[in-house]
């Protein structure tokens, strides 16, 4: 978490985001303990940024100009509580990679920031495990099986490591059939009978 106050000024006129374009791919920190020290005012610009955007959950590095300068460090922000936005819950990712992923991929429609009035077409796995530095500088290995922090840190990487977003006109036809309540659980967990779990059961929850 996020662990110093959020500033008062606001850094709207500072930042921009860059829209209808591919990000580029972004290298990683080389000492991300330092630079977390470095980078602590403009940090916490950043955050304010996002969370001054209504429909933010999540901002990468790369998708936003600083003082008309694209941004070269490789990480993102979010809200890990989708229905809680404030400070307190807003996580700064550094360094961040995706080293497994579990079960199978679920096609997802998701908004964002860089592509406005637009749907980006996603297959998205719903347990992942990271590795990435906190704002401490601390190396942090862990599984991810919420659905929701799956799926943004998913799209959130997509953009640090360049992946061009396939885009999709509003009107949506689901490609696959939509995942039941009753269907196994498509991230693979199973039981203590080694059964797949139902997906209501799961990350359905």
């Amino acid at each position: 978490m996020l662990n110093y106050n959020s500033t008062n000024s606001s850094p709207k006129k500072e930042f921009l985001i860059i829209y209808n374009q591919a990000t580029p791919k972004l290298d990683l920190i080389v000492n991300p303990k330092q630079w977390t020290i470095d980078n602590k005012e403009f940090l916490n610009k950043f955050v304010n940024y996002m969370l001054s955007i209504p429909t933010a959950i999540g901002l990468a590095s790369n998708q936003v100009f600083y003082n008309n300068q694209r941004i070269k460090d490789r990480f993102f922000i979010y809200n890990s509580e989708i229905d809680k936005k404030t400070v307190e819950n807003v996580e700064i990712i550094i360094n961040p990679q995706i080293i497994e992923k579990f079960g199978n991929p679920v096609e997802e429609h998701e908004g964002c920031l860089s592509w406005p009035n637009k749907t980006i077409l996603a297959k998205r796995y719903m347990k992942i495990k990271v590795s990435y530095y906190d704002i401490f500088g601390n190396h942090i290995e862990k599984i991810i099986d919420n659905r929701y922090q799956a799926q943004v840190w998913q799209h959130e990487i997509d953009h640090l490591d360049g992946i061009k977003e396939i885009i999709i006109e509003k009107v949506y036809k689901r490609i696959e059939p939509k995942v039941g309540r009753n269907d196994p659980c498509p991230c693979g967990t199973k039981d203590e009978n080694g059964n797949i779990k139902k997906y209501k059961k799961c990350c359905g929850k």
